[in-house]
């Protein structure tokens, strides 16, 4: 009777392991932990919230066209005072007012706005594009694409690695990464939606190179034209679209040939891609008379001498020194050529271009900002790199993986710390230094001393490449 017994216990047990997803828990306790946070903090009900910063300027499009009736934006000198801080445009050379950022990521926001625009004859707020409504939309908004962006990375990393390294692949880009923050405390900003189109994107790419369709490569248009318009440089991701599984010159030429092959879904791709493009060559043409218009009006990229290694290294708003676990994702990349050789190449030159070109960037900190917040977009293909590591490191000598792993969960919870830190204000938006990253380490909440030791940036002086190199400070 004993043995029965215990044989069917195990069975149960059996069955139960069975039937968890663990990586699928993991998405639900990251989910949780999101929706928690943004009710905690509850940012829609506060005033100078939300709508901010560079989230005006991405989501001028929408009140200005359905409300305002004026994508000239002539209705703000109509209240000055009253815009100053709804609407943030340039002005061109002719004294037209022009949008800064371009319009993708207005496509993103407006089912939630017209979702909250429609609400307010019934809850009765101001239907003026700015109340309680239109922020807890946008914050929706982006709590919703950040699940559609974990669960198709969940889909990219079941197809190369089991359900543990998958889980721990997605915690760690979730919790120690500034992923969290930017899903939550400001959804709005353009990181999660784009982590989620890249996800996508990259899942589709997968497909479509198992079997081109029309209806696959109708979506890569649509992605590939959402991502562009959201931030133009993210056009680099297609270099994933071209370049996967190519190995050699000779897997080079036959990619052409293949190409070459599918025209007519090649054809789709850059039809739509361009047809997603057309709203925003229109509105540059009617407000500034060109169908090409560079609206960051004395702003620029100084290819010749991007600021690669502050922008990776120094003390304000650097990427692995606010979020260190991530290079453990570089370490990977070589790991890929062994075990993973398809996706090599397209990392590999992604990653390279993807830095400079972020860090050409004038204002390579990205303003009042956490971290190198522009490289989350990139995050969902990073996490194959990082995925081989941790596989990697589990198939190694106990000895060697203990240590190793304990060295790597340190240096997540380090980088999950430094959410908290700049969240409560222990970590400058924009003017750490050494001394400031020193006296801040083990501190959570803003201290009075923190204003003597940080350094602001001469925002003048960047925008001229003047800026002096921040990295010994």
């Amino acid at each position: 009777m004993t043995g029965n017994k215990h044989s069917r216990l195990q069975s149960l047990n059996r069955r139960i392991k069975n039937r968890i997803d663990l990586s699928r828990l993991t998405v639900l306790i990251c989910v949780i932990c999101a929706i928690w946070h943004v009710y905690n903090i509850h940012y829609w009900n506060l005033p100078n919230r939300v709508i901010i910063w560079d989230v005006i300027s991405y989501y001028s499009y929408l009140p200005s066209s359905v409300i305002y009736k004026d994508l000239k934006l002539k209705f703000i000198d109509e209240d000055p005072e009253y815009f100053s801080d709804k609407f943030w445009p340039n002005v061109t050379p002719d004294g037209q007012y022009v949008i800064k950022m371009s319009m993708g990521l207005s496509y993103m926001y407006a089912p939630f706005f017209l979702i909250a625009h429609a609400s307010t004859s019934i809850n009765q707020h101001d239907s003026d594009g700015f109340s309680t409504p239109y922020k807890y939309a946008l914050i929706m908004g982006g709590i919703i694409y950040m699940i559609i962006g974990l669960l198709f990375l969940r889909k990219i990393l079941l197809r190369y690695f089991n359900q543990g390294i998958t889980s721990l692949t997605l915690i760690t880009v979730f919790f120690g990464t500034h992923l969290f923050y930017y899903s939550s405390t400001e959804a709005p900003m353009p990181h999660v939606f784009n982590f989620a189109l890249f996800n996508v994107f990259i899942y589709l790419s997968l497909a479509w190179h198992e079997k081109p369709t029309v209806i696959k490569s109708l979506f890569i248009g649509i992605l590939t034209g959402l991502i562009t318009l959201i931030r133009p440089t993210n056009i680099l991701i297609l270099l994933f679209f071209i370049l996967w599984n190519v190995q050699n010159l000779n897997d080079l030429k036959n990619r052409m040939t293949v190409f070459l092959q599918a025209y007519k879904h090649i054809f789709v791709i850059v039809s739509i891609a361009f047809l997603i493009w057309v709203p925003q060559l229109l509105y540059w043409k009617y407000v500034t008379g060109q169908w090409l218009f560079f609206p960051y009006i004395g702003e620029r990229f100084f290819f010749s001498h991007p600021n690669i290694i502050n922008g990776l290294f120094s003390f304000r708003n650097s990427w692995f020194t606010y979020t260190p676990v991530m290079i453990f994702s570089i370490i990977g990349i070589p790991f890929l050529w062994h075990q993973r050789k398809e996706y090599f190449w397209p990392v590999l030159i992604f990653t390279v271009l993807n830095i400079y070109f972020v860090y050409s960037w004038w204002c390579w900190w990205y303003g009042g900002s956490f971290g190198s917040r522009p490289m989350i977009d990139s995050y969902g293909l990073l996490s194959i790199p990082l995925a081989i590591w941790l596989q990697w490191l589990f198939s190694r000598k106990k000895w060697i993986m203990i240590s190793l792993l304990s060295l790597f969960l340190l240096i997540g919870i380090r980088s999950g710390f430094h959410t908290l830190q700049y969240y409560y204000g222990a970590i400058h938006w924009d003017g750490m230094t050494y001394s400031a990253f020193k006296k801040s380490f083990f501190k959570i909440k803003k201290y009075d001393e923190l204003e003597k030791l940080i350094r602001r940036p001469d925002y003048e002086k960047a925008m001229k490449g003047e800026e002096d190199f921040f990295i010994t400070y």
